[in-house]
């Protein structure tokens, strides 16, 4: 029987697909809500056993930030194989195919995705390279600040939301590592999400400008008990002001909640203003990226500013023929530029050539991983020089993403 991997020739394929997201990825059934809506057929992939859809995934065309630069990426997003076809091989087809797809020349320099399971994504040139992290902090160690700025609570409307709140998030997002640049269909997630939960929306302005808002649920205990749990996905503050009255909102849920669930970076400074080290990590999960173009991505992202150096890259690329070989990166300004060099004994940073893997490569280029550490553990080799030279390069703020897609 034939295996292909393709667009969807149909609606019968897309209702197929459809079902295999409930079966597999707890999508909620077609009877109950169009997930399907919500994408473009365009940017659906199937793999098939003959003329059987056997799964599929959503590709979802964006950008992401790296030392306060936008890289084109695609998200790779709900990715699901028929219970009946694990096993056979086809989610590593449809993933080789899309990979080889995206890297074709004017694609994406990047990919990125959430892991259900690594060694499929890793066969394929994808590793970690920054996370998610939800903190369980007790609403009781909250502290109650003042309540001096107005809060408002914004309209369930995703064009509303996505207009008065792009331009802070857009602001905070270039500032982190890692963060996508938000196209409709993220805002569409944060505001209407699927399963009909009731997402609210808050925000805190000063000076006729909104500098800070948050998203959050409730969520009522089980088990006949009148208390509730506080789901914060997302909390953005520009300044102490708008941080301490949000911080405020939170507490003042403290005669019914009991928990609050925060997403947020690995060593958030914002916990510094509990009373007691109280917050512990209650889920975190590490995404994965994967480096399509070697050159652009490189070229693409921002660098530490006040660095000048250079540093060679001897590639290794099972899948993408492009990408294998020797590289040049020389930085200045905060800005790199790329050359392919035709062998390891010419160009800029002769002396500093790190041999390093696609996947070591990933995990290095989003500042998830230092090269000295994965020198240490077999992801990358080279001089001391070469090793402390891309360090340095790739060092920021740890990357993370406050949402799961």
């Amino acid at each position: 029987m034939s295996r292909t991997v393709g667009l969807p020739r149909g609606q019968a394929e897309i209702d197929a697909f459809s079902d295999i997201l409930s079966d597999s990825l707890n999508f909620p059934p077609r009877s109950q809500a169009d997930a399907m809506a919500r994408y473009e057929s365009g940017d659906l992939r199937l793999v098939r056993e003959g003329d059987r859809v056997a799964g599929g995934l959503v590709l979802i065309p964006t950008g992401q930030y790296f030392g306060r630069e936008r890289v084109p990426m695609t998200g790779i997003h709900a990715v699901a194989v028929a219970p009946e076809e694990r096993g056979s091989g086809a989610g590593r087809t449809l993933l080789d195919q899309v990979v080889r797809e995206l890297a074709r020349p004017g694609g994406p320099p990047l990919a990125c995705l959430f892991p259900a399971t690594q060694p499929l994504y890793r066969s394929v040139g994808f590793e970690q390279a920054g996370t998610f992290t939800q903190y369980r902090v007790p609403i009781g160690s909250l502290p109650i600040g003042p309540h001096d700025l107005a809060v408002e609570r914004l309209p369930a409307d995703t064009a509303a939301v996505a207009d008065q709140l792009g331009p802070i998030y857009g602001r905070w997002a270039r500032r982190q590592t890692g963060f996508v640049d938000r196209t409709e269909w993220f805002w569409r997630r944060q505001v209407d999400p699927l399963g009909g939960e009731q997402r609210l929306t808050y925000a805190v302005r000063e000076r006729g400008a909104i500098s800070g808002y948050l998203t959050l649920r409730r969520r009522w205990q089980t088990g006949g008990h009148v208390y509730q749990d506080v789901l914060c996905r997302e909390l953005c503050a520009e300044t102490p002001a708008a941080l301490r009255r949000l911080t405020t909102l939170l507490a003042d849920e403290r005669s019914l909640g009991q928990t609050l669930f925060i997403n947020g970076p690995p060593a958030p400074v914002d916990h510094m203003i509990l009373t007691e080290q109280s917050a512990a990590v209650h889920f975190q999960i590490r995404w994965m990226l994967r480096i399509l173009d070697v050159a652009a991505a490189l070229e693409g992202r921002g660098y530490p500013p006040g660095l000048a150096t250079s540093v060679g890259f001897e590639v290794e690329d099972e899948l993408v023929e492009a990408n294998r070989g020797h590289f040049s990166l020389e930085v200045a300004g905060g800005r790199g530029r790329v050359t392919r060099t035709s062998s390891a004994a010419s160009g800029a940073g002769v002396g500093r050539r790190l041999v390093i893997g696609v996947r070591g490569l990933a995990s290095l280029f989003s500042g998830y991983a230092p090269a000295d550490e994965l020198a240490r553990v077999g992801l990358a080799t080279g001089s001391d020089d070469a090793v402390a030279a891309a360090t340095a390069l790739f060092a920021g703020p740890s990357p993370w993403l406050p949402e799961i897609f």
